[in-house]
């Protein structure tokens, strides 16, 4: 018999097939919907650096930027499991940023591992989209000062 709380210690769902409760296409629409936000999210963190050019104020701690957009603009159907996704990749930019690094190639293979481990987590390919936009978005804050 198969213990029901083993799966959410596994991981966290499944965006890439369609479970119970859920189908494709409203995995297909999270996914995209993360995308989205994480180019913002990145967009935002990049304007830090022009503050005199910036449109948009943010707090003093840019950090947690995914998470507000996805808090605030989330489009309905999307489920605790992404907005779970999106608190654990803010949690990679705070290790990235609190971990001192032997130097830039150190730190590009470690966003890259925590990364990837977050999504499989999730059931999600560390390939393509939105994979790469994540990773972006991270390396969008460690250049910030």
């Amino acid at each position: 018999m198969s213990n029901p709380m083993a799966r959410s210690r596994r991981g966290h769902g499944c965006f890439g097939t369609a479970g119970r409760g859920s189908s494709a296409s409203t995995s297909i629409i999270a996914l995209e919907f993360l995308s989205e936000a994480l180019r913002i999210a990145r967009a935002i963190v990049n304007a830090e650096k022009h503050p005199d050019e910036a449109v948009v104020v943010l707090d003093d701690d840019h950090v947690g930027v995914l998470s507000r957009i996805i808090h605030d603009h989330a489009p309905p159907g999307l489920t605790v499991t992404e907005r779970n996704l999106a608190e654990e990749i803010d949690q990679v930019v705070t290790r990235t940023l609190a971990q001192s690094w032997d130097n830039v190639d150190a730190r590009n293979r470690g966003v890259r591992r925590a990364t990837a481990a977050v999504f499989r987590r999730y059931m999600l390919k560390p390939v393509g989209e939105p994979y790469d936009s994540t990773v972006a978005y991270i390396e969008a804050h460690y250049l910030v000062d």
